[in-house]
């Protein structure tokens, strides 16, 4: 499930700049790439928090133990999402 949403982060970056260069500039073509890039950003969130309740629902009724390297993964997850949130930003413009 993690793989699926990082693809579906990568796809927004990737196809957002090559919808950008088909439909031109201006302020419609915006809109349609902004749709985009937040069609695939809301299906990427989808499979990530998935993925994460689909972890702590299969550790059992009890308090799932965490382990180190799943917290390291959570930390990096939200690391690398800020990053590619913030090079959108910056390669759009839009700051």
């Amino acid at each position: 499930m993690y793989l699926l949403g990082m693809s579906c982060i990568l796809l927004a970056l990737v196809g957002s700049g090559l919808l950008q260069r088909v439909v031109g500039e201006g302020s419609g073509s915006a809109v349609v790439v902004d749709i985009f890039w937040l069609a695939c950003v809301g299906v990427a969130l989808f499979f990530i928090l998935r993925g994460r309740s689909l972890s702590v629902a299969s550790a059992g009724v009890a308090e799932p133990k965490r382990s180190k390297a799943n917290r390291l993964y959570t930390i990096l997850g939200a690391a690398l999402a800020v990053l590619l949130t913030l090079a959108v930003l910056y390669l759009t413009g839009s700051h």
